[in-house]
């Protein structure tokens, strides 16, 4: 990207069957450029250069994303050159700092927050869920003697 965005789903409604088809052939060009070129080529250094290469427009590559979004999602796209596709986002003073894998997301849906910290939070209670589930099969073995008393 150019700069960094905040792209929202491109909603069937906002086009014609003009522009649905154009889309769908952009779509399986980006696809074979991934496929085919990528494998072999290193990828280029600018966005611009990327664009030319798949032979699109700024607009398109956007409408192309758009399109691509989970329905009722927003995302943020950060302003990143192609040849670093591969890292993840991160934030150079937390990292001087902390010295370890980060992966910087931003959050626009206040559920899908909650929803993430949430089942973060509950990871860890699965693991002791089950091993108390085990401990007390254990427990419960008539050839386990031993352990009840």
């Amino acid at each position: 990207m150019r700069a960094t965005r905040i792209l929202d789903l491109f909603i069937n409604e906002q086009r014609n069957q003009k522009q649905a088809d154009h889309l769908s052939r952009i779509k399986a060009m980006l696809a074979e450029y991934w496929r085919t070129v990528r494998a072999a080529a290193p990828i280029a250094d600018t966005f611009d250069d990327y664009l030319r290469e798949l032979q699109m427009t700024n607009e398109q590559y956007i409408m192309v994303i758009r399109h691509s979004l989970n329905k009722n999602r927003s995302k943020i796209f950060l302003r990143q050159s192609p040849s670093k596709i591969n890292i993840n986002n991160y934030n150079i003073r937390l990292f001087h700092l902390h010295r370890a894998n980060m992966n910087i997301q931003f959050m626009l849906d206040l559920l899908a927050c909650i929803k993430y910290i949430l089942s973060y939070i509950n990871k860890a209670n699965r693991n002791m869920s089950k091993l108390l589930r085990e401990t007390i099969a254990e427990i419960n073995n008539p050839g386990n003697i031993t352990i009840c008393k």
